[in-house]
Parts: structure tokens; sequence; C-alpha cells
């Protein structure tokens, strides 16, 4: 965790900030093994501590690689990219359906008002879609 703008004003409430969240990381499990979640100030500004934010993601990066966690972790992400992009495709077609497209509004504003149930607006408005 990396706190910046810790210079001049900002340096006593960035001191009062890294102590809070090093508390709180104290209690957290670790999301990687062999590795604890250091808590940095620095300063982007004056380059104090960038070197050594830099050096904490260096050693990060070598753990993880080494330990094969970052292979596992890119290959797990590249799934849910795929299964978000697949989402995003069927919710577009979805809503762009001429079919869904002439009854949402209506649909809506009947859940909206408590005359229809969501589930039967999501089961009248997928019956439009598959049609």
């Amino acid at each position: 965790i990396v706190i910046n703008k810790a210079e001049g004003e900002g340096e006593r409430p960035a001191k009062v900030a890294r102590s809070e969240y090093e508390r709180a990381v104290h209690y957290l499990l670790p999301a990687t093994d062999g590795w604890t979640t250091p808590v940095v100030t620095c300063s982007a500004r004056t380059g104090r501590g960038v070197y050594d934010v830099w050096k904490l993601i260096a050693d990060f990066s070598a753990l993880t690689r080494g330990s094969g966690v970052f292979a596992h972790r890119r290959r797990n992400q590249a799934l849910e990219w795929m299964n978000s992009m697949i989402t995003e495709h069927l919710q577009r077609r979805f809503f762009e359906n001429p079919q869904v497209k002439d009854r949402i509004d209506r649909i809506e504003s009947q859940v909206r008002a408590g005359q229809m149930p969501a589930i039967t607006a999501v089961e009248e408005l997928i019956d439009a879609f598959e049609k």
C-alpha cells in the first residue's frame, strides 16, 4: 500500500494514514503466500521514497514469478476478461434487440410501480429476445 503526497503539509496525514493501514494489514490474511503487504509513504513530487516503492514492486514481481503465482493469476484474469466480454456482448445484443426495445420502457415502468414482479418482467423480456 503506497501513500503518496507525503511532503509538506501532507507529510503528517500520510504518516497517520500509514499507521492506520499498518494496523489494518496486521489483521488481514496475506493474499500471497510468503508476502506481507507493506505500507509505505512517498512523494512523487520530491521523489522521496519512490525508489523504495519501485524496489517493493520488483521484489513482489520476483517472488510471484518465481513461485508461479504471477502466471496463475494472469491465467485467471484472462478467463475473467473473457467472461466479462461475453457478458457485455450478450447484454448489448439483448438491449439492442428490437423486440426488447419495444417492451422495455413499459415493463420497467410496471416493475417500478409494483404492477409486475421482476421475475415476470425478466421472463417476458427474455421470451421477446428469443423469438
